[in-house]
């Protein structure tokens, strides 16, 4: 009877559509009756024989798999009233169908696709089925305790790997070149990644009936298989003659992210299969020399874009701010960042030496981007001396271009996450993780150093071109009559520069714009010095001009720069909103000037004491004696009393001579004697403000008479009022106990910048002309007496 079904339905088979129902025609029923009444065919092994017969079926056509599980769940339901050789051909019946069953897990991708929806949903009554077969004691002994989870388990894992080889024979059949089958390989890791989320999305539910997690067991299959492949695969590409083709080298990058786009895959395995070691977690182990080629192909995609982009510039901001080629080159270092991120490479320390490499491009490619902005400045003849200065867009949006690199490069700790590649460096200790962070910090700041160093360079050329207007307005400030005041005559000047800093500002990104107004601070500075130092020189055409009854001196004219000096800081200054006063005051040309102006314009009496000051302070390199006084001054009888030794005689004088009413007094001439000793007392009345005045002082001369020609000069010596003893005789004080003093002997001096400053006044001040006389009278007879 069996056979006759077989016969029956295989026949008829067209008839039942694409899923037999299991219901016969009138037809067939009408046959399988009288056969079963001629053979006397019990109800039961009726059942039997259909049931065997829809499993049949089941190798050929797919079936109502919910009729075959009604059937099946009756029959299971009598076994005990079945005979043995009944129940025996029920189940190798039933053992058959279940082979088959696991053939079809098998193959589900190609039987049961994730669009067919009628085939998927008889899965689940499949499974059923399954589990009714499985749950029979007679089939069980048979199997040998058989489990149903782990079977399917099983030929899913089987049926993915032999999918997978089955898809790889494909690629290996078509290519006929590394380089194809590098490309083809990543068609199939694509096609695997599609498969999963299938698995993922589809299969998962219809098999957490019986397995555990069909995504977790094709995934992990997947992971073997293709991880032992790509291995294979990117050991040929290291050992190829093809490295260096570019091709190939973008082919292997790309193959390398989607292999990453699959372990990504990880987040979805189940609990219990989350801490299994992945053959893709080892990708790097096998891919090394891969990253070199990603990031050598990386830097050389940076260069030549960042070429095209300056090339193919365009203004991004109006008031020309910047331009897209900075933007495009920012926008390159964020995609290398990116890159990184992708990457993720999992071993520490070479992850340190990659990072390392990167920081290195990113620097290069921002030094790189530099130079090409300035080769275009060259080009336009900017560096050229000739012509006036003039705020052009170019130059506005090439410093501004370099400030918005700077600022990209000064982000890169952030965006490649330093503290976090040193922090996995901890094994090393915490001197060489400090070691690790100066190396990327110094890779940076040499790249800093070198755009701010092109920056400074281009700030340098329009000061030095705004230099030429702003000397020639000091110039026209220098010439203006003294009935002009300061602030009025200085007006050209403040008015040239605030509206070249209004175009600049508008034009330049705040820190460029800050760092130009400092380069003009010092460059009017410079102007202003240069100015005050001619001053001297070229007295008789600066600052000539006549008031009503005199023209300026010399005093007056330095308290006039040093004014200008005051308007022009508090115009930068600006109340605050400028430049900050301590950067103006550390201005190497603002300090020069102050430090000249302080002393210049002080009046002659001030420098003369300066003068000695100075003398005091200077290095003496001749050695001609020492001579030995004592001094004190006796507030009681308002005399000052000199005691010393001399060669023949020593002349004393009070300076400034002006000062006082006797100034000049000298010893007596000790005659024949190597050793002079003197017992001279010498007083000067001198009024007690004077002996505390600033700069007032006792110059000791030595002189050796000579009856035929002019005595000669044996060397001087000074000593500042205000470092002499002070004594009073009315009370306790001996003149005895006063220390004596050995001054050094040195030549008088003629030079120096306090020296030129007293003899620049000598045609507007007395005082002046008499001082520079006495000196140079000094000055004559130390000369006269050397040549002897």
């Amino acid at each position: 009877m069996k056979n006759i079904l077989k016969s029956i339905t295989v026949t008829h088979e067209d008839k039942y559509g694409l899923i037999w129902n299991c219901q016969l025609s009138e037809l067939a029923k009408g046959v399988l009756s009288e056969v079963a009444m001629h053979y006397d065919i019990p109800f039961r092994q009726q059942a039997i024989c259909s049931i065997l017969c829809q499993c049949y079926i089941n190798d050929v056509k797919p079936l109502d798999y919910k009729v075959l599980g009604n059937e099946l769940k009756k029959v299971i339901a009598s076994l005990d009233d079945f005979s043995p050789d009944m129940h025996e051909e029920l189940v190798i019946g039933l053992e058959a169908f279940v082979d088959r069953s696991m053939i079809f897990f098998n193959h589900v991708r190609d039987l049961m696709p994730e669009n067919d929806t009628q085939n998927l949903s008889a899965l689940p009554e499949l499974i059923g089925i399954l589990k009714l077969i499985y749950s029979m004691k007679k089939f069980q002994q048979r199997r040998k305790k058989p489990n149903l989870k782990i079977d399917i388990q099983n030929a899913c894992k089987k049926g993915t790997e032999s999918w997978y080889y089955t898809q790889r024979e494909l690629i290996v059949a078509k290519a006929k070149t590394l380089t194809k089958e590098f490309q083809l390989f990543r068609e199939l890791v694509q096609k695997m990644y599609v498969d999963l989320k299938v698995s993922k999305l589809f299969y998962n539910k219809v098999f957490s009936r019986i397995c555990d997690d069909y995504f977790t067991d094709c995934f992990l299959i997947i992971d073997k298989v293709i991880s032992e492949d790509a291995k294979r695969l990117f050991a040929r590409f290291d050992k190829s003659e093809f490295v260096t083709s570019e091709k190939i080298d973008q082919l292997v990058s790309d193959l390398y992210f989607t292999l990453k786009g699959l372990a990504i895959y990880r987040a979805h395995l189940s609990e219990s299969a989350k801490s299994i070691p992945l053959q893709l977690d080892s990708i790097h182990l096998w891919s090394r020399c891969l990253l070199e080629v990603l990031i050598r192909n990386d830097f050389r995609d940076t260069k030549e874009r960042i070429t095209k982009a300056v090339q193919l510039e365009e203004v991004v901001d109006s008031n020309f701010k910047f331009s897209s080629s900075a933007v495009d080159t920012a926008g390159l270092f964020n995609k290398t960042c990116q890159l990184w991120k992708n990457i993720a490479w999992p071993e520490p320390d070479e992850a340190f030496a990659f990072v390392s490499k990167i920081v290195d491009n990113i620097a290069n490619a921002g030094c790189f981007y530099g130079n090409l902005l300035d080769n275009r400045l060259k080009v336009a003849k900017f560096y050229d001396d000739v012509g006036s200065f003039d705020i052009t867009e170019q130059l506005c949006i090439t410093l501004n271009n370099l400030d918005h690199i700077r600022r990209n490069l000064q982000s890169l700790p952030k965006d490649l996450n330093f503290d976090q590649a040193i922090e996995n460096l901890s094994h090393h200790g915490r001197d060489q993780q400090d070691r690790f962070r100066t190396v990327l910090t110094n890779i940076l700041k040499g790249a800093d150093d070198d755009l701010m160093n092109k920056t400074v360079i281009m700030i340098d050329q329009v000061g030095k071109k705004m230099e030429v207007d702003i000397y020639k307005h000091l110039q026209t400030f220098s010439s203006s009559p003294p009935t002009v005041n300061v602030n009025q005559a200085i007006s050209p000047l403040l008015s040239y520069l605030q509206e070249n800093s209004i175009k600049l500002q508008e034009c330049l990104f705040k820190d460029v714009y800050h760092s130009f107004n400092i380069k003009i601070v010092d460059v009017t500075m410079k102007c202003l010095y240069q100015i005050t130092l001619k001053v001297g020189e070229q007295k008789t055409s600066l600052f000539s001009f006549k008031s009503d009854t005199k023209s300026m001196t010399m005093m007056e004219v330095y308290n006039r720069l040093w004014d200008c000096q005051q308007v022009l800081k508090d115009f930068f200054f600006n109340g605050g909103d400028g430049i900050d006063l301590v950067t103006i005051e550390n201005d190497h040309f603002y300090v020069q000037t102050v430090q000249f102006l302080n002393v210049a314009k002080l009046d002659t009496t001030r420098l003369i004491g300066l003068y000695f000051e100075e003398k005091l302070k200077a290095k003496q390199e001749e050695n001609l004696g020492s001579l030995a006084v004592k001094l004190f001054y006796d507030i009681s009888q308002h005399k000052l009393s000199v005691n010393g030794l001399s060669d023949p005689y020593v002349v004393i004088d009070l300076l400034p001579e002006n000062l006082f009413s006797c100034s000049h007094k000298e010893t007596k001439v000790c005659k024949k004697t190597l050793n002079p000793v003197f017992e001279e007392t010498f007083t000067f009345i001198i009024d007690k403000a004077l002996f505390q005045t600033s700069g007032t002082a006792v110059l000791f001369t030595v002189m050796d008479q000579d009856m035929i020609s002019r005595n000669d000069y044996g060397g001087e010596s000074v000593i500042l009022m205000k470092d002499i003893t002070i004594i009073d005789n009315r009370k306790d004080a001996n003149q005895e106990e006063i220390p004596e003093l050995n001054l050094k002997l040195s030549m008088p001096c003629i030079s120096g910048e306090i020296f030129n400053l007293i003899d620049d006044r000598v045609d507007d001040d007395p005082n002046a002309k008499k001082f520079i006389a006495f000196r140079r009278k000094a000055c004559d007879a130390a000369e006269d007496a050397r040549n002897k």
